[in-house]
């Protein structure tokens, strides 16, 4: 069955610790926009990670197979891409290099179980924590007790897998666009008169004010 949502993630290298602050910036710009082909709700995930919603794109790109294709040939490897009706676990799942196009919610239990609960990124003293009580895996963390695990982890903890489970809500902010202006100028003479220039430009830079 159709998800009412459906996210991509795309994990990518962020590239070696000599780059600069301005060089990550704009390699993750040109991801962004390399997602924007598909939709405006684009999100970044800090350090290494793009989430977009894709569901209202189906259509478009002439059904899910051709936009995975699509998808796949703008993201080749190495990037890690997946599929998931949830943000959270789109990204658990392309963290984990799975190629996974999960549609069905209902299956999402049984497809997170096997994975690694450091996929989450938690801290390393809460996963030592969770390793020195057996549990390791994500099928062995959800079989916990919800009290429980709220006062060992604390419950920004579970909201955490609330939202990885589709129990609470995870709304995305997505990345606004760079505002551009584009005008053209037809003045229908020739001069070398900075003013009268300048009088034919003005109201495109009204416009552009």
């Amino acid at each position: 069955p159709a998800a009412a949502e459906l996210w991509a993630a795309v994990q990518f290298d962020p590239g070696p610790d000599s780059l600069t602050p301005g060089e990550r910036a704009a390699h993750r710009r040109e991801l962004i926009e390399l997602a924007r082909r598909f939709t405006p709700r684009v999100s970044f995930e800090p350090p290494d990670a793009l989430l977009f919603e894709l569901a209202g794109s189906c259509r478009l790109f002439g059904g899910l197979r051709s936009l995975l294709q699509q998808l796949r040939a703008v993201f080749p490897l190495p990037f890690a891409v997946a599929l998931a009706p949830l943000p959270l676990a789109a990204l658990v799942f392309a963290r984990a290099g799975r190629a996974r196009c999960l549609t069905n919610a209902a299956r999402l239990s049984s497809r997170l179980a096997p994975l690694p609960v450091a996929l989450l990124r938690w801290p390393d003293d809460e996963l030592q924590r969770l390793r020195s009580m057996g549990v390791g895996t994500f099928g062995e963390l959800l079989r916990l007790p919800r009290e429980g695990l709220a006062r060992r982890l604390g419950p920004a903890r579970l909201d955490e897998l609330d939202r990885l489970m589709g129990r609470r809500a995870d709304p995305r902010v997505s990345v606004p666009a760079e505002e551009r202006f584009t005008a053209r100028v037809d003045p229908g003479f020739e001069t070398t008169d900075t003013e009268r220039l300048l009088g034919a430009l003005a109201p495109a830079l009204e416009s552009l004010e």
